[in-house]
């Protein structure tokens, strides 16, 4: 069996920077998101988060990239790596009300590239808790892609 996974860059705080628009709760989008995977795909699907700031270097980051069949993020320059997500893998680009969906860098990324992009509706005020169902609508019809 084919297993897939989801990478969910998570734009927390480190080493002392303080770093803007995070989802305070994405910890707890995570392990529901899982659960709703493994309720509806059984166990082919594997969500976790993505810490950039945490790889050696730029080619293990690019490595783990590339084992994406899709791409969750918050708006920002982590988002950039989708240059090197594989053939037919999705973006799903969160929008804080910082920033608006005239910003389509990401979009054009995708376009350019033949991936697959979806993008939130606002997600409320910078640093605020996001819906989990907002992300769930996007990334399930991701998933019936690959199905």
């Amino acid at each position: 069996m084919i297993k897939h996974n989801i990478l969910f860059i998570d734009r927390s705080d480190y080493e002392g920077r303080k770093i803007h628009r995070i989802i305070p709760n994405l910890q707890q989008i995570l392990k529901e998101l899982q659960e709703r995977l493994d309720n509806v795909h059984g166990s082919k699907w594997n969500i976790e988060p993505l810490r950039l700031e945490k790889f050696d270097d730029f080619h293990s980051q690019v490595e783990a990239i590339t084992s994406a069949s899709v791409l969750v993020g918050v708006h920002g320059a982590g988002m950039t790596y989708s240059l090197f997500l594989p053939e037919h893998a999705h973006i799903i680009e969160i929008f804080y009300g910082d920033r608006g969906s005239g910003n389509r860098q990401f979009h054009n990324i995708a376009h350019w590239l033949g991936l697959k992009y979806h993008e939130t509706a606002y997600a409320g005020l910078e640093n605020t808790e996001v819906d989990v169902d907002l992300i769930w609508k996007h990334l399930s019809k991701a998933v019936q892609e690959f199905e």
